[in-house]
């Protein structure tokens, strides 16, 4: 069995065992092995593994770089060498099946060029009912009834994202709101400030709605992250201590509020 790395060294594999991962790995090629079922999802998982795998820069694998490349690119999750051999060898299979991958050579010499990198699957629907299907290199009734479903699913998902966008918006807009009622000179986050040309301190009375406003061109992360310094401008006003009255200030205050004397 495969030694376990060390933290943050690389893959390694002992000479004995390369034959061992080869073998395996070339066994799965033959004809009579069938590939292990990854589920009603299998087919997308494997698109995205055989692209890691054969990312820009690893066209051409040989067959005792597989399982380094495997373990590199595809699951950083440790598992013995002879395990991530039987996973690389049906993943390159089914590349090979699908017309990903041209195979040449035997034994050793073998390797694996990608010669299409375009996905033949894809996942549709919501997270709760997410499903994969074909979307390429189908007769042409199927491959009609594929783009039609695609279509329907960009339009379900430009729904969605939109609705996530005027919540986003909504609550971004309060919170401005909520911290320029208590300090109309607050200064906008040294973190926020890349969003706007010249990213000059401002005050966020001036950019504030434009920041709402940028919120549509920001990543899920990008709008965490706004949302995240806008809460914590927000508690911080709410939780400081206000400013001590001057004593001179007091005393003219309490003389206007005072009736007067008759």
């Amino acid at each position: 069995m495969a030694r376990s790395p060390r933290k943050g060294s690389a893959p390694h594999i002992e000479v004995e065992e390369t034959d061992i991962c080869v073998s395996t790995i070339l066994a799965h090629q033959e004809p009579d092995h069938e590939i292990f079922n990854l589920g009603e999802r299998g087919d997308y998982y494997r698109t995205v593994g055989l692209l890691a795998l054969f990312k820009r820069g690893h066209r051409t694998l040989r067959v005792t770089d597989l399982v380094a490349g495997y373990a590199r690119r595809v699951d950083q999750r440790w598992f013995p060498d002879e395990f991530n051999a039987k996973r690389a060898g049906d993943l390159v299979r089914w590349g090979t099946d699908l017309g990903h991958l041209a195979r040449l050579g035997s034994g050793q010499e073998t390797t694996w060029t990608i010669v299409d990198r375009r996905p033949k699957f894809a996942l549709i629907g919501s997270i709760v009912r997410r499903r994969c299907i074909r979307i390429r290199d189908l007769p042409e009734a199927e491959q009609w009834k594929a783009n039609r479903l695609l279509d329907l699913d960009y339009r379900r998902a430009a729904r969605e994202e939109a609705k996530v966008l005027d919540v986003f918006r909504k609550e971004a807009g309060e919170l401005l709101e909520e911290i320029l009622v208590r300090d109309d000179e607050t200064m906008v986050p040294y973190a926020l400030r890349k969003y706007w040309i010249g990213g000059a301190p401002q005050r966020l009375a001036e950019v504030g709605e434009y920041l709402v406003n940028r919120i549509a061109m920001m990543g899920p992360e990008e709008r965490a992250k706004l949302m995240r310094h806008l809460n914590a401008l927000s508690h911080k006003l709410r939780t400081q201590q206000p400013p001590p009255i001057d004593e001179g200030d007091l005393r003219a205050l309490l003389e206007l509020c005072s009736p007067p004397m008759t």
